[in-house]
C-alpha cells in the first residue's frame, strides 16, 4: 500500500486474532469494522493498548439512528427494518461509534472526541445509492426468512428513494478519536 507520507507505514491486520506488543503504533485506525464484531469492546481495549504514548485511536463508523426518526414514514419504516436486519444478520451495533467515546475514556484515552458527517436521503446522491444498496441486500434475506412486513417496508423505502417527497438525514458517518 504506497503512501507519500514518509513516516506512515500502512498495515492491514485481522484485529480479531492478530496481536501486537504494547505501544506498537502511533495510529490505529478502523473504518466500518468494530460495530460488526461481537467482541468489539474487547478489541477496542486491545487496540488502545497497542498505542504508543501520544498515539491516536481513530474509529470510523456508520450510525443510521437518525433515519429511525425520519419524518417520512417510508424512510422511517425501512430504516427500522434495516437496523433490525443488520443486528440479526450481522450482529451490528449501529450506535457503537458514539458509545465508543465512553469506552475510550474508561480506557484512559485523552482528548476523546466525536465528529460526524451526515449522509442525506432524497437528494439523488451517494446516501441514496448506499441506502438503496443496503435495502436491496437485506430485502431478499428478510423475505426468505419469513419477515415479509419488514421486506415490504424496505420495498416502500426503495419506492421513496425513486421518487422522494423530501430530503432527510439517513445517518451519520462518525469518527471517534482518542489519544494515549
Amino acid at each position: 500500500m504506497p503512501t507519500d507520507i514518509h513516516n506512515l507505514k500502512p498495515t492491514a491486520h485481522d484485529i480479531t486474532v492478530d496481536d501486537f506488543p504494547p505501544a506498537s503504533f502511533d495510529l490505529v485506525h478502523t473504518r466500518l469494522v468494530l460495530e460488526y464484531l461481537p467482541a468489539r469492546d474487547e478489541i477496542l481495549r486491545r487496540m488502545a493498548g497497542w498505542l504508543a504514548p501520544g498515539g491516536w485511536l481513530c474509529l470510523g463508523s456508520l450510525d443510521i439512528s437518525e433515519g429511525l426518526s425520519s419524518p417520512f414514514p417510508p424512510v422511517r419504516a425501512a430504516m427500522t427494518s434495516l437496523a433490525a436486519a443488520m443486528r440479526a444478520h450481522l450482529g451490528a451495533d449501529i450506535g457503537y461509534g458514539r458509545r465508543a467515546t465512553g469506552a475510550m475514556r474508561e480506557l484512559g484515552l485523552r482528548d476523546v472526541t466525536l465528529t460526524g458527517v451526515p449522509f442525506l436521503l432524497g437528494d439523488g446522491g451517494s446516501g441514496d445509492r448506499f441506502f438503496g444498496a443496503m435495502l436491496n441486500r437485506f430485502q431478499p434475506l428478510l423475505r426468505a426468512s419469513g419477515h415479509v412486513s419488514a421486506a415490504d417496508d424496505m420495498e416502500k423505502g426503495l419506492e421513496w428513494l425513486a421518487q422522494p417527497s423530501g430530503i432527510d438525514f439517513g445517518g451519520i458517518l462518525t469518527t471517534t478519536f482518542g489519544r494515549r
